[in-house]
């Protein structure tokens, strides 16, 4: 692909691609179920925003700043899904194991 005026950044197009925007195009213009189909002539059809280059390392740097922080909080969250699990796997193992009590009920 090529911007049919100024440039573009290689990272800011792939941000551009997977955007919201240019996924409803792209669904909008799909043809077929079985072997989806998009044809040249409909991905001529985008409208892709070219803001300055200056604009784009901006915005390329935002997405990947969040991207990060998405990461990490996914990490996070399996960590404690894990931890959770072994915590109910040694709850339940103390239960049948005539480990736990009920004192003062």
């Amino acid at each position: 692909m090529k911007p049919v005026r100024g440039e573009w950044r290689t990272g800011y197009l792939s941000t551009c691609l997977k955007s919201e925007v240019i996924q409803l195009q792209i669904k909008r213009d799909v043809r077929g179920v079985t072997q989806p189909d998009l044809g040249l002539a409909h991905i001529r059809q985008f409208v892709v925003p070219i803001p300055p280059l200056g604009e784009q390392h901006r915005i390329v740097a935002e997405v990947d700043r969040r991207l990060s922080l998405l990461h990490e909080v996914e990490a996070q969250v399996d960590a404690n899904l894990q931890r959770a699990e072994r915590l109910r796997a040694s709850t339940l193992g103390r239960a049948f194991s005539g480990g736990l009590s009920y004192a003062g009920i």
